[in-house]
């Protein structure tokens, strides 16, 4: 780098031409996609604004999310019907003793710690075809596959809202997973040291303590609601609304 001179501006600026020998199809961009992208980023980073333009097809878009990943859940949500107006949007911490491998290969806790951030936001829809999605994320990575934050929360949703109905007595047994998501639109992000990640293409994430973090910082998140008087209508639509679903599908199979 060149010293040039003082400036009050900060930056960086990339140009790149691809080799025609290994792209030999051209490597246009994909503006829908990058627009995807950052969008997610801005999401992610709550108070962060991102500054896209394509000065190809004459476009100028910011991209800043105040209430961070509820803003996303939101644009996942679009015009669907929603079974409530709240968006559940909440965060956390975990902190968990680091492992590491004694002079006889066997794995063992040490006195160091280390924190996963979590964060997560939900709503449902009500929809009258089976809908619902969630996207998972760590370290600002979209994991499209899952991985083990995506696993904890799933779980933690079944058992806590199960949990829930039960001592409602809004069923009599425990409802299956699958009427648990079916209408839940969702985004879990996890911050974390030394991610494992399924391939190098970073589509899974295989952290287990990631698993116990958001089942940790979800299942207290869900406690609170508990004893709030003012959410038990919102968890009770839940719950009825999971159980209408396997009733009606109970009833179709029936047919």
């Amino acid at each position: 780098v060149e010293i040039i001179g003082e400036t009050l501006e900060t930056g960086t600026t990339i140009e790149y031409k691809l080799d025609y020998e290994i792209f030999k199809n051209g490597i246009a961009l994909d503006d829908k996609s990058t627009r995807k992208r950052l969008m997610e980023l801005a999401s992610l980073n709550a108070g962060l604004a991102i500054h896209y333009t394509n000065e190809k097809v004459k476009q100028n878009v910011t991209y800043y999310f105040k209430d961070g990943i509820a803003g996303l859940v939101n644009n996942m949500v679009e015009t669907k019907p929603k079974l409530f107006d709240e968006i559940f949007h909440f965060n956390g911490e975990y902190t968990y003793n680091l492992s590491k491998l004694d002079k006889n290969g066997k794995i063992v806790e040490s006195d160091e710690e280390d924190t996963i951030l979590c964060e997560v936001a939900f709503i449902y829809t009500d929809e009258s075809e089976q809908s619902g999605k969630i996207k998972a994320f760590a370290n600002n990575i979209n994991t499209y596959e899952g991985g083990t934050q995506l696993t904890g929360l799933k779980n933690i949703i079944k058992t806590k809202m199960n949990e829930y109905a039960l001592q409602k007595k809004l069923t009599k047994k425990p409802v299956e997973l699958m009427y648990w998501l079916d209408g839940l639109y969702a985004v879990v992000s996890v911050k974390i040291s030394n991610p494992e990640f399924e391939s190098q293409t970073k589509i899974k994430l295989n952290n287990l303590e990631a698993q116990d973090a958001v089942e940790k910082v979800v299942g207290d998140y869900f406690d609170k609601l508990f004893k709030d008087k003012s959410k038990q209508p919102i968890l009770d639509a839940i719950a009825q609304h999971a159980i209408r679903v396997k009733e009606a599908e109970e009833a179709a199979r029936r047919a």
